[in-house]
This record gives C-alpha cells, structure tokens and sequence, in this order.
C-alpha cells in the first residue's frame, strides 16, 4: 500500500488500484498528479465530484470514432467534387476543443483532409484546362474559358491567387495557340 499527500487529503493506494481517500480540511488540494495517475492505472472513479477514467476512456474512443466517420464523409464528398465551387463549399470538419490535443494522431483522415481538398481542386483546373485544349474550334474554346472563368475561377482568385494566376496563364496560351494554327 502507497501513500501520498494531496494538500490536507491523505490518499492510500491499495492492491487492487482502489484509492482509498482520508478527507481533512480542504483548502487547495494539489491536483497536478491526478491525471498520470489516471492515466496509468485507468480506474480511478470518482475523486473530488469528477468523474474519470474508463467512462471517459470509452466515450473520448466513441468521439473519435464519430470524428473519423465524419471526416470519411468529407473525403468522400471532396473525391466526389465536380466543380471548384464545390469542393470550396464543403466545410471543414469541426473538431470538438477537448480532442484537438489528440485528433490529429487518432484520425489520420483529418490531417490528410486540407490536402486532399487542394489536390482535388488542383485536378479540376488541369480537367477544365484540358477540356479547352480538346477543344478544335477557338471561338468554342474561348467562350468555354470564358464560362469556366465565370463559374468556377473566382474562387481560385480569392482562396488559391497562385493556382489562379498559373491556371490563367496557361489557359491564354492554350487560346493564343489555337489563334496562331488559324
């Protein structure tokens, strides 16, 4: 059996990880080396109105479990993305202060999340760019350019100016080509 002082409350450590608490006058108590000791031997209920350990082990397990779902879903949504203005408008997943310490090593999906978003966006603009090169005639690959622009672009100049500025670059070459074979 262990003992330990925790400001005027006398704590012993039986066998069986049970702690047995001899309360005093309690002014401060020293809290500091609770949550090791929670987290080490994991069963320690009730101490000081707070209730620990294996409900919270089980329900933080749960939490992440609905944070990784919801974070597929999203994967999910970016893959399944048509459009730039699409892929922009999905929010990103919000994830609950008390887990932000510990979400981005349990759900690997999260941190991959922005990422994922920038590629998928970065491979619509090569499709859209690709679709006006295909394009025989000038004039319709001028004004497919042109709708691109309006459609999805404008969020490429807000969120992403060095895809944008690269993106147009690129399109004017492709529709000064096409003029100069005429």
């Amino acid at each position: 059996m262990q003992s330990a002082l925790c400001g005027h409350l006398q704590l012993h450590y039986l066998k069986d990880d049970r702690v047995v608490v001899i309360p005093g006058v309690i002014r401060k108590p020293v809290l500091s080396w609770i949550p090791t000791r929670i987290g080490i031997r994991g069963k320690l209920s009730n101490f000081l109105g707070y209730t620990m350990a294996h409900d919270e082990n089980s329900s933080v397990d749960e939490e992440l479990a609905k944070l990784e779902a919801e974070c597929q879903k999203t994967a999910k949504a970016i893959g399944d993305a048509r459009s730039v203005r699409e892929v922009t408008a999905l929010d990103d997943v919000d994830v609950p202060h008390h887990l932000r310490t510990i979400a981005h090593s349990k759900v690997p999906t999260l941190g991959r999340l922005r990422r994922m978003k920038d590629m998928r966006i970065e491979e619509i603009v090569k499709n859209q760019l690709s679709a006006i090169q295909l394009e025989r005639n000038e004039l319709v690959a001028s004004r497919e350019f042109d709708r691109i622009k309006a459609g999805d672009w404008y969020i490429l100049r807000a969120s992403y100016p060095d895809l944008y500025v690269k993106s147009l670059r690129e399109a004017t070459l492709i529709l000064e080509r096409k003029r100069q074979r005429k």
